[in-house]
């Protein structure tokens, strides 16, 4: 029985992608509106963020991937302080967002705020068990603390879902 439905898997796929898709358009239109922020150029990934932000037009998830996505450019600047402003924006959207969580942790590590950092990646790894980067990165800030027996957990616990993380 269970062989039945695995014959059938592809058979359904090919179904759903041949079929035409009225929402076509507009899930492309708003997966570009989300992406519109995630540039290279870090200043000008932070302006568009912004203007989504403030153009008031999105809400919950997506307003709070903008906030992560803004985060994000912040962090990469070494601007911590803001980076930690739009992930709490972004957690307090989504509070079971564990990419928010993660960004957040990088952030604190970023202000060599540890003990802070790791229960933030604590928090990321509850939801999410196969966040490979954030179990080693937790264990980079339990390293920092002195803690090599917890590091060298979450850095195999992290190498046992992601060989090449860290690497």
């Amino acid at each position: 029985m269970r062989w039945g439905l695995f014959a059938l898997v592809p058979a359904i796929v090919i179904l759903f992608s041949c079929a035409p898709s009225q929402s076509d358009t507009s899930e492309t239109a708003d997966s570009q509106t989300l992406t519109v922020c995630r540039n290279v150029n870090i200043d000008l990934a932070i302006t568009q963020c912004t203007s989504l932000i403030d153009s008031k037009n999105l809400s919950g998830m997506e307003l709070a991937i903008v906030f992560i996505d803004r985060g994000d450019a912040y962090a990469k600047k070494s601007d911590f302080d803001h980076a930690i402003a739009d992930y709490d924006s972004a957690i307090e959207l989504a509070p079971d967002d564990a990419q928010a969580f993660g960004g957040r942790a990088f952030a604190y590590v970023g202000k060599e705020q540890y003990e802070r950092a790791i229960e933030d990646y604590d928090q990321a790894v509850i939801l999410d068990r196969n966040f490979a980067l954030a179990f080693y990165l937790r264990g980079m800030a339990k390293l920092a603390l002195c803690d090599t027996e917890g590091a060298e957990i979450d850095i195999n616990t992290a190498r046992a879902i992601d060989p090449d993380v860290g690497r």
